[in-house]
């Protein structure tokens, strides 16, 4: 079962997950028809695998504020009043901006006319993790659910499930399934490999996400809505490394060949 967080590669990951899943025969319980976005706690069920990946918060949210303003999907429907900039992308980091102070400002009360119908950011990874929120709409939303859940509870969700990757470690998440659920390595995880992994992503024909573009003053405010999700995602890249590390230790092989923060985000 999949915690599918909008705008991490949610959807193209888990058909990677589902794939090597169906390819080792494991003979457990998985969702292949669920593409509904979900909270954790609404998704769950005993004895399923549950997976999930994460993303750098600054880069999630830019990327978010993007699908919104160009709507490749054409799937939601702006209300009136989203800093669009009449879809100029020479206006991409001015409009972010003026969205980013909309959910900074203290009176903010979350709601589908407030989120203009599309995502709310404050947080969003933490509140995935930890709400049992049934819909897209009840997600992004509902007032229901706290802006700021418990860093304790989002870090345990973190840690409880079965396995999880990070869309700056792409293929080292994958190739980290891979090797979990067959023991064998294979040879295009290795850095000298001709044929190592690349990850090109999926752009919906929208701008690219490069947040060190960014000011460090709209840095600051991505930060400030984002405080859970920053300490869940820093607790899951250290997680992922150390089992990463492991991988390498046992395989001998050289398997995350770039520092994190080396990488294109």
């Amino acid at each position: 079962r999949f915690i599918h967080i909008p705008k991490t590669g949610g959807k193209r990951i888990r058909k990677k997950t589902i794939h090597y899943m169906n390819k080792q025969s494991r003979k457990v319980p998985i969702s292949h028809e669920h593409d509904e976005v979900t909270g954790y706690k609404s998704l769950y069920k005993e004895g399923a695998i549950h997976v999930s990946f994460f993303r750098d918060p600054r880069a999630l949210l830019y990327a978010q504020f993007l699908y919104c303003k160009y709507n490749p999907s054409q799937q939601q429907k702006l209300l009136p009043g989203f800093p669009s900039g009449n879809h100029d992308p020479q206006s991409d980091q001015e409009d972010f901006e003026k969205w980013l102070d909309h959910f900074n400002i203290s009176t903010f009360e979350v709601g589908r006319t407030t989120t203009w119908n599309c995502f709310n950011p404050i947080n969003v990874q933490s509140r995935y993790m930890t709400s049992d929120c049934k819909s897209w709409h009840t997600c992004h939303n509902s007032g229901e659910f706290p802006m700021e859940p418990s860093s304790v509870d989002a870090l345990e969700a973190v840690e409880s499930l079965d396995w999880f990757g990070i869309r700056e470690y792409y293929s080292e998440s994958l190739c980290l399934l891979s090797y979990q659920l067959s023991g064998t390595l294979d040879e295009s995880c290795s850095c000298y490999s001709p044929h190592r992994r690349t990850y090109i992503p999926h752009t919906h024909n929208i701008p690219s996400v490069d947040v060190r573009r960014l000011s460090l003053r709209v840095q600051r405010k991505i930060d400030h809505i984002t405080r859970v999700d920053r300490e869940l995602y820093q607790n899951a890249k250290d997680i992922l490394e150390q089992r990463i590390f492991q991988l390498e230790k046992e395989t001998s092989t050289k398997v995350l060949c770039v520092k994190k923060d080396e990488k294109d985000k």
